[in-house]
């Protein structure tokens, strides 16, 4: 059986050094890297089950900036190493897929007992999310999504969704006539909306095809997008901008 691979993410290198001999036994050790920017690069070729970030990483982004941007890409779970434990950096901390905080100095017994506690919990949120994508499945079939907004279950038609927008691990839902919200990423819904007439036309936001009123250039050849029942203009990537005038016939 192999080992789940996990990614170190420090820039003092004795920690990280520590923290592979402490974990390499049990688990495979991809990589160990000192900044946000050279973990990325690594994720946008290899998948790995879990991440060990220090929050207070050296560089232009810290640990939770490089979280977040984790998220938008990928599904893994992340544990935070600290050598603080203020309330500000916890709950920003919380707003990213973060599923669990270690105190430096990092005692051995805890490090493995946090790693472990996180894979399970990971693996049985993507049990659940299978079935859910399961029944969600026949949703489609009637062009209805759900969606779990704390214990209710709601059932969204998708010709009354006229976007979704992700902010700090949190996806909100704008229909005709209400807003909903839900924890999650753009990367499950930009996949299970596949075929349906929704387009991911910026890393913050799906929108649907059928409920764009226009197209509004902007500064520096940039464009926004009008979309009905709302005043806010949603953005464009610059890379998407060629695709969606080609999508409106432009």
């Amino acid at each position: 059986m192999s080992k789940e691979k996990i990614l170190v993410v420090e820039d003092e290198n004795l920690i990280a050094l520590e923290i592979k001999k402490r974990l390499e036994k049990d688990f495979d050790v991809v990589g160990i890297f000192s900044s946000g920017k050279e973990a990325l690069n690594y994720l946008s070729k290899k998948d790995v089950d879990l991440i060990i970030m220090d929050i207070m990483l050296d560089d232009d982004m810290d640990g939770i900036d490089t979280a977040e941007k984790i998220n938008e890409r990928k599904d893994i779970p992340i544990i935070y190493l600290t050598a603080y434990s203020d309330d500000k950096t916890i709950e920003k901390a919380k707003k990213t897929m973060s599923y669990g905080y270690i105190i430096k100095p990092i005692e051995e017994n805890k490090l493995k007992i946090n790693v472990e506690m996180a894979l399970n919990k990971h693996k049985l949120e993507k049990l659940k999310e299978n079935e859910r994508i399961l029944k969600s499945k026949e949703f489609l079939k009637e062009k209805k999504i759900s969606i779990k907004t704390d214990e209710e279950i709601m059932l969204i038609n998708l010709d009354n969704l006229i976007y979704m927008e992700v902010e700090e691990g949190t996806v909100y839902f704008y229909t005709s006539n209400e807003k909903f919200w839900e924890k999650g990423t753009l990367k499950f819904w930009e996949e299970k909306l596949e075929g349906f007439g929704f387009y991911r036309c910026h890393k913050n936001f799906i929108i649907n095809l059928n409920k764009i009123e226009k197209l509004i250039p902007g500064k520096s050849n940039s464009y926004l997008l009008k979309m009905q029942k709302y005043k806010k203009n949603i953005p464009i990537a610059r890379d998407k901008i060629k695709e969606i005038k080609e999508i409106m016939s432009i």
